[in-house]
Order: structure tokens, then C-alpha cells, then sequence
């Protein structure tokens, strides 16, 4: 009998604090005693640089880039990896989680391991040149020879997603790794995407449709903007993002995953108590587009224009709302959320 092995990605800028994501509530309400599931969380993009960098000018500057454009992608996404090659054994079960741009990481976490495999123990020598093989290579017949003389074949059970976004590189020139849009080697995608979210920087990046592929793929669109649907908020003003902690939770334990059933009931309560607020469509919901993040909405940026066949075009967003494809799902909470808050009129339901 395989074991249940969970990672979680938080968000950017997140970690533990008193204004904790969805990534550390799943973390919290896990079953971490049980000797059939291992658990790793990381806190996000823009929270840490690597030990080696010494100095604090230094730090914080390395810190800030990697807030800014994902600098240490590749730390966060090896050190992920480096876990799977310790502790995975033949017959585990493999559940990644993140929210925001530890969504990003997430999926190349996914990515690298059905592109390179995952290496065997002891081979840490060897991830410089898989990460390289990852993010550079395009010639399947190499990538493919390295899979099959340094790596085992693994699939990734199930990858539970809130807002992924994906900043990463030079704001002009963002980059995509291969195999984050769409990975035949995932076999469980659940997504929750921020309806109201409206930020240039903070763009969609949905899970490539794919109907040959044999992922089973559940988006949904929720209430709010991306920490009302991710978390990052004080838990007094959390009950949107409760919604989808809910969700998250549910399907992962659809999926085999062990939850501590105590914790659960106390960070997921039915009715708001003294210390946690329940699940709630007439939540609070905030406003992400204010200060600073208004100037950088004139900014241009490049655009995958879904209606000229996803064209890439420069565009000032001037605080849109996000595109949203006919035929998505959108979560019953929208709707109950549009008749208790007359106000909440969503202009881009399709």
C-alpha cells in the first residue's frame, strides 16, 4: 500500500503570519501523524534568498527580485523536487498544492518530473543539469534520453491550484516553462480562479484544454479578487476564501488525501466562531486594484488575445476585468453571491 506524499507552494510573499493563505489552512487540517503521508510546505516566492547569499543588502535585494520577477524559480522549484527524490518510493502517491505564483511552482514542479523524470536518491549532484535539461531543452530525444538513464517515470496523483500566476522573468519578456499549461503526466487538476481580480500582473493562467490529453481537469471561477480566493487576508475578513479552502479540501479527499478531522472542524467550521470564519458568499470581498498597482496598470504588457486565436498583442489593461472563456464553470457561490449583495453584478460572466 503506497503512501499519500503532500507539497505545498505558498503564495507570493506568503508564509506563516497571522494572515495565513489556503496553503497553510490545507497544511494545518492535514493528517501529519499518520505513517502512510508525508508532508513538505514552502513558504512563497519574494519570503527568502538561499542560504549561500550572505550580507543583508544583499539579501533583501535577492529577496525583492525574486518578489519582483520570481528570481529563484529554480530554488523553489528544486527544492520541491529534491524532496520527491528523497522520499518517493514505487506505489506513493504524489499531491501538490499552491496558491498565486506558488501555483507556478507548483505546476513546474509537475513539469519537470514528467519532462526529466524524477531522479533516483543520491543524485542531487545531478539537479543543475536536470533543471537545465528542463527549462532549456527542446530536442524530446535528449530530455528523453536523460529521463530514461537518470530518472524514474512518476505521476503526479493529484495538483490542487488557486490563481495560478505565472510573473516570471523580466516584466517584459515573461517566460513559460514547458509542460505548466498542459501535463499528461498529472493525473488530477483542480482550479480555483479569482473572478474579480483585475491587476495587468496578476493575469489568468488557466490549464491548458486538451481533450486528447487524460487529465481529469476541473477549473472553477469564484467570488472575488486573488487573496479572496486564495487566502491572505485576516481570518475575520477570510469567509470568500473560505469557500474555496472547502472546495480544495474536499476534492483532495475525494482523492484518497487524510485530513485531521479536529483540525478540520475548527478551520473550517460550519458557523463563524471566535477564532475562525465559516464559508461565506456575502463575505467581505476586497479591493486588490488600489495605490501603486493602479500606475503599473498603464504599463503595457503583452496579451494572448483569445478571440485572434490567442495572438500575442502588446495592450494597456487600464484595470479590465479578467477574460472568461464561454463554457466555464462558475462556482454556485458566484450566483448566491449576486442575489444576497445586490451590488456584486460580475460584468465578464459569459
Amino acid at each position: 500500500m503506497g503512501r499519500n506524499i503532500v507539497l505545498c507552494f505558498d503564495g507570493t510573499n506568503n508564509q506563516y503570519a497571522a494572515t495565513n493563505t489556503n496553503v497553510v489552512k490545507l497544511y494545518a487540517m492535514l493528517d501529519r501523524n499518520a505513517d502512510d503521508q508525508l508532508t513538505y510546505y514552502q513558504p512563497g516566492i519574494g519570503t527568502f534568498a538561499p542560504p549561500g547569499v550572505w550580507g543583508k543588502t544583499k539579501r533583501w535585494f535577492i529577496t525583492r527580485l525574486d518578489l519582483a520577477v520570481a528570481w529563484l524559480l529554480e530554488d523553489h522549484v528544486t527544492d520541491g523536487y529534491r524532496f520527491l527524490m528523497r522520499y518517493y518510493q514505487p506505489g506513493d502517491k504524489i499531491f501538490i498544492f499552491g496558491f498565486s505564483r506558488g501555483a507556478y511552482t507548483a505546476r513546474a514542479v509537475a513539469a519537470m518530473i514528467y519532462k526529466v523524470g524524477l531522479l533516483t536518491p543520491g543524485n542531487e549532484e545531478l539537479l543543475p543539469f536536470a533543471w537545465h535539461m528542463f527549462k532549456r531543452e527542446k530536442n524530446e530525444e535528449l530530455y528523453d534520453g536523460f529521463r530514461h538513464t537518470f530518472s524514474r517515470n512518476v505521476p503526479i496523483h493529484f495538483l490542487g491550484l488557486w490563481d495560478t500566476v505565472s510573473s516570471v522573468g523580466w516584466m517584459w519578456n515573461p517566460q513559460a516553462l514547458q509542460f505548466t499549461a498542459n501535463n499528461p503526466g498529472v493525473e488530477i487538476v483542480r482550479h480555483a480562479i479569482a473572478l474579480d481580480e483585475r491587476r495587468a500582473y496578476f493575469p489568468t493562467n488557466l490549464w491548458g484544454h486538451d481533450p486528447k490529453m487524460p487529465t481529469d481537469v476541473e477549473q472553477v471561477w469564484f467570488p472575488g479578487v486573488h487573496c479572496d480566493v486564495g487566502g491572505g487576508y485576516i481570518e475575520r475578513e477570510a469567509g470568500l476564501s473560505k469557500i474555496t479552502l472547502k472546495w480544495m479540501v474536499e476534492k483532495a479527499e475525494a482523492s484518497h488525501l487524510k485530513f485531521n478531522q479536529t483540525a478540520r472542524d475548527i478551520i473550517l467550521p460550519a458557523h463563524d466562531t471566535a477564532e475562525y470564519v465559516a464559508p461565506n458568499p456575502a463575505a467581505m470581498q476586497h479591493e486588490s486594484l488600489r495605490g501603486w498597482w493602479w500606475i503599473a496598470e498603464y504599463f503595457p504588457k503583452p496579451y494572448k488575445d483569445p478571440a485572434a486565436g490567442f495572438a500575442t498583442h502588446w495592450r494597456i489593461n487600464a484595470g479590465k476585468h479578467r477574460y472568461v472563456p464561454p463554457g466555464s464553470k462558475i462556482d454556485p457561490s458566484v450566483f448566491e453571491r449576486m442575489k444576497s449583495v445586490p451590488s456584486y453584478q460580475p460584468p465578464n460572466l459569459p
